[in-house]
C-alpha cells in the first residue's frame, strides 16, 4: 500500500513537471525578437589628448582597443613629433586613455614620452567604462521589463564612442604605424 503512495506521487509529480513544461515552453514561443538598443549614442563630446613622440629609427605602432576604427589623419599644423589623438565619445559612459607598451619587457606604462625615446614599442588607445554593469544594466531594466510584460525580448548594448582620429604632420606620420 506504501508503494502505490509513493509511486502515485511520483507519477503526479511528473505528469505536474511536464504541465508546467509545456506551459512555460508556450509563453516562451509568444516572445518575438524586438531589435537592438545602442546606449550612449545621445551625446558626444571630444576629448584630445596631445603628446610628443621622439622621432628615432624605430617606428612606434598605434592600436586602437576602441569599438570603432582608428583614423590616421595629416595635420600640417602640428610640429615635427607632435601628435594629437581625437576620440569623440558620450563621457558619461567612458573616458579615454593612453598606454604604453615596451616590446623588450612586455610591461605597460602610463604615456611617458621620455621614456619611449629610443625603445621599440606601441602607444595604445583605450576607451574605459564610466558606469559599471550594474549602473548599465539599471539604465536598462524599465524599458527591459515593459518589453517583457509585451513579450518583446530585445539586445541591449554600449556603443558610446563615435570617432577615433589620430592626427600627425606628414614626417611624424612616417614614424607611426597601424
Amino acid at each position: 500500500m506504501r508503494n502505490k503512495i509513493v509511486l502515485g506521487i511520483f507519477l503526479a509529480g511528473i505528469l505536474l513537471t511536464g504541465i508546467g513544461a509545456g506551459i512555460a515552453f508556450g509563453e516562451y514561443s509568444q516572445f518575438t525578437y524586438g531589435g537592438e538598443v545602442i546606449l550612449g549614442t545621445e551625446k558626444s563630446e571630444v576629448e584630445t589628448m596631445e603628446y610628443v613622440i621622439p622621432l628615432s629609427d624605430n617606428k612606434i605602432r598605434v592600436n586602437n582597443y576602441t569599438t570603432k576604427p582608428l583614423d590616421l589623419v595629416e595635420d600640417k599644423q602640428l610640429k615635427d613629433g607632435q601628435v594629437r589623438v581625437e576620440v569623440i565619445a558620450n563621457p558619461d559612459y567612458v573616458r579615454s586613455f593612453m598606454e604604453y607598451v615596451d616590446y623588450d619587457t612586455n610591461e605597460f606604462f602610463d604615456y611617458d614620452p621620455n621614456y619611449i625615446s629610443g625603445y621599440d614599442g606601441q602607444i595604445e588607445i583605450h576607451t574605459g567604462r564610466v558606469i559599471n554593469e550594474f549602473e548599465f544594466v539599471m539604465k536598462c531594466k524599465d524599458d527591459f521589463l515593459q518589453n517583457l510584460k509585451n513579450s518583446v525580448i530585445k539586445n541591449y548594448y554600449l556603443d558610446a564612442v563615435k570617432s577615433v582620429t589620430v592626427k600627425a604632420n606628414a614626417k611624424t606620420l612616417e614614424h607611426l604605424e597601424y
